[in-house]
């Protein structure tokens, strides 16, 4: 790694975990704060969809970010796997798959949290 391209690449997925591990406490902190989340989903809907439409719009921003905040482990995959070609082929090639792999789930699940 010795291209200021593949420096670039490593730096972004490093700043992209940690920008995924400060907005997931943020989201997560809130949702826990005004909806009392996770423990909510274990109430009714009859109980919950009420509580939740009562978030706002607000409360819908934060659901969607709180969706979207796993599609920064794509430049993290790429990170990694750009890191570790040279070192540990195979690592770099899980790495690149894990990318693929958790912006095909996220994207999946927005799309069921959308309907």
């Amino acid at each position: 790694m010795t291209r200021p391209g593949e420096v670039g690449a490593v730096r972004a997925g490093g700043w992209a975990l940690v920008l995924a591990a400060i907005l997931f406490i943020a989201v997560f902190s809130y949702l826990a704060a005004s909806f009392d989340y996770p423990d909510v989903l274990d109430r009714p809907a009859a109980e919950v969809l009420p509580r939740l439409i009562a978030l706002g719009t607000t409360g819908r921003a934060v659901w969607s970010l709180y969706a979207l905040v796993p599609l920064l482990l794509v430049p993290a995959g790429v990170g990694v796997s750009t890191a570790l070609r040279g070192a540990a082929p195979g690592a770099a090639r899980t790495g690149g798959a894990f990318a693929v792999i958790s912006s095909r789930v996220s994207s999946g699940s927005w799309r069921c949290f959308a309907t």
